[in-house]
């Protein structure tokens, strides 16, 4: 499985940062090939080739502030508060392959309008 990790936290980049690798390591264990987008108020836009964004299986955002995430529209997305990523990443990824529902640019904006309340 293609993963994407996307990382956002409004206390800074360490979070992102902790969380992304933790992600990563469990992605791993799994046999999954894995690349991340780690943003911060520095780079708030997503970095990853459409290459690789076009052959992702699966995205799982861990975010704590509103994250546009439009890149990543028609692909099955699974959104959790960066902070869940932390204790049991592995438990975050089985539940991302079995919850994640593909989508619209649509939904995705929805989705970041829910998480600014």
């Amino acid at each position: 499985m293609k993963l994407i990790i996307v990382t956002a936290c409004p206390q800074g980049v360490a979070t992102s940062f902790l969380a992304a690798r933790a992600l990563e390591r469990a992605a791993q264990h799994k046999g999954w090939e894995a690349r991340t987008d780690i943003r911060s108020q520095q780079q708030p836009l997503s970095s990853l080739p459409e290459d690789v964004i076009a052959s992702a299986d699966l995205v799982v955002a861990a975010t704590g502030t509103p994250t546009d995430l439009n890149a990543y529209a028609g692909k099955r997305l699974y959104q959790v508060p960066v902070t869940a990523a932390l204790p049991d990443p592995a438990s975050i990824l089985d539940q991302a392959e079995k919850q994640a529902e593909p989508t619209r640019q649509e939904a995705i904006s929805y989705a970041v309008f829910c998480l600014k309340k």
